[in-house]
């Protein structure tokens, strides 16, 4: 990894910036992260507190410069405060991601098939647990000077993965969990590679099972949707039941018609004059294409 220098912190800041304007909080906590590491950088390379801050401002100027050139558009349009609303306050408020601390609910396990998914996801949390605590503490028992190019990308990565593990404890889903996976997921490939004899066989293991797991999931995409039905808007794969359900939809509904209710997810393949995916909310809605019966 590159030494840290004020051009490569500013870029740092740019790119946290732009996946701030996506993804809000996850860009948002790994700049802390950035942060938090420029801090141990320094002092464990000796540097001077002027330096550091010099580095961790360019950061946060360039984080700044860049979100708000993004984002200054919608501020035009709807003012400061509404889209502080939209992206902060609402998400928090009423979002519901399922409110489950520290561990998703496992649903009803239906036999030996329905083992898989529980398993991969509980193999992923404890990953994400394990690795992160384990990384950092075979870094920092021992500190040393100058420090070394690959205890400083060992840190960046455990300390980065560590707050984005933290955003998300406390309101966790299958969804949230994978999507900051993979910090912990090349810590445990660095871990592999550093186990010797067992180098080979772990490798050719893990090989086999995502081949495994990659068939398996193929094949179950297949079996619970084997349906096809064509809409306005293209193919798509549904499970008998939704078949029957949207084939009604498409034969009694057209443009204009009002919905009590969501369709569900697969509500944005029956709009006409859609040119992109849209969602639908709960209540009394005026579709701009096809949706169900009231």
């Amino acid at each position: 990894m590159p030494g840290v220098t004020l051009s490569r912190s500013a870029l740092a800041g740019a790119l946290f910036g732009v996946a701030s304007f996506f993804t809000q909080t996850t860009g948002v906590i790994a700049a802390v992260a950035l942060l938090l590491f420029l801090v141990w950088e320094g002092l464990s390379s000796g540097k001077s507190w002027r330096n550091i801050l010099g580095y961790q401002l360019a950061l946060i100027l360039a984080f700044g410069v860049t979100l708000g050139t993004l984002g200054a558009y919608f501020i035009a349009q709807s003012g400061l405060k509404l889209l502080w609303y939209c992206l902060g306050t609402y998400p928090y408020q009423f979002v519901d991601y399922g409110n489950h601390r520290l561990l998703a609910r496992i649903s009803h396990l239906a036999g030996w098939a329905g083992l898989l998914g529980p398993a991969q996801y509980l193999f992923v949390y404890f990953v994400l647990l394990v690795s992160y605590p384990a990384a950092l503490w075979h870094c920092l028992r021992k500190p040393r000077r100058p420090v070394l190019r690959e205890t400083a990308q060992l840190v960046l990565v455990s300390l980065v993965g560590l707050f984005l593990l933290l955003e998300i404890i406390t309101r966790v889903s299958r969804l949230r969990l994978y999507s900051v996976s993979m910090p912990a997921i090349i810590l445990l490939i660095w871990a592999v590679a550093h186990l010797g004899r067992l180098r080979h066989c772990l490798t050719i293991a893990t090989w086999v099972v995502v081949a495994c797991l990659a068939v398996q999931q193929t094949r179950s995409k297949y079996r619970l949707n084997p349906e096809v039905l064509e809409l306005r808007a293209g193919k798509t794969a549904l499970s008998a039941e939704r078949y029957e359900q949207f084939s009604w939809r498409m034969q009694h509904t057209k443009p204009g018609d009002y919905s009590s209710r969501s369709a569900g997810r697969m509500s944005i393949s029956l709009w006409i004059s859609a040119a992109r995916p849209l969602w639908t909310g709960y209540g009394l809605t005026k579709l701009r294409g096809l949706n169900g019966p009231t």
